[in-house]
């Protein structure tokens, strides 16, 4: 996953971001008392692979297990069913967050758990979470706002001239680098639900 490819609107950044901090007032409250909590982890892996075999930014990653978890959190959910709810999640951050050039169809998803689903199951699943959400899914989550933090964490003024570091392109590549760091470590475990997605 990458937070590289600035998707912010320099006329409307700050308005933007405004928006995301008054949002993330009003996430859901994360409780951690699915009965398929153990399962998290393994889960999260297995969509950050899949994110990443399908090129998707950050925020599809984080978005879907945001969605994920909250779900699970609300409903009593099947073990054997578990990856289909996930790969719904998946669904519904991809077509918030992506370009429509790069979405998958569900029958691409479909073929990742071996057809083993209906594409009208897939579309019910895509209805099932939406309607939960009440349709109001456009949730912050700690990749969104470490795109736009990415934008003001380095600037050319902030290099020595002692010759010490390359060049600012050198320097920002690795605050890039930090910073995909970090959201994978996060996304992994759910007690950073305690903490707001802008710190």
């Amino acid at each position: 996953m990458s937070t590289t490819g600035n998707r912010w609107d320099k006329k409307y950044e700050r308005d933007i971001h405004n928006y995301l901090c008054s949002r993330e007032k009003e996430r859901y409250l994360f409780r951690g008392q699915s009965h398929l909590l153990h399962l998290r982890r393994s889960l999260v892996e297995w969509m950050t692979s899949i994110c990443e075999k399908m090129e998707f930014c950050s925020p599809v990653q984080h978005l879907a297990v945001y969605f994920l978890d909250i779900f699970m959190d609300n409903h009593n959910i099947h073990s054997e069913h578990i990856q289909f709810v996930a790969l719904g999640c998946l669904i519904v951050a991809v077509k918030l967050e992506e370009n429509e050039a790069i979405r998958p169809k569900n029958s691409d998803f479909n073929a990742i758990i071996g057809n083993k689903y209906s594409l009208s199951e897939f579309i019910l699943m895509e209805i099932n979470i939406l309607t939960f959400f009440e349709w109001d899914i456009s949730y912050p989550t700690a990749a969104h706002f470490a795109e736009y933090y990415a934008i003001y964490a380095l600037s050319p003024s902030d290099l020595r001239n002692d010759g010490l570091l390359p060049s600012f392109e050198y320097v920002q590549q690795y605050v890039k680098k930090y910073i995909d760091y970090f959201l994978d470590v996060i996304i992994l475990d759910y007690a950073f639900h305690k903490f707001n997605p802008s710190l």
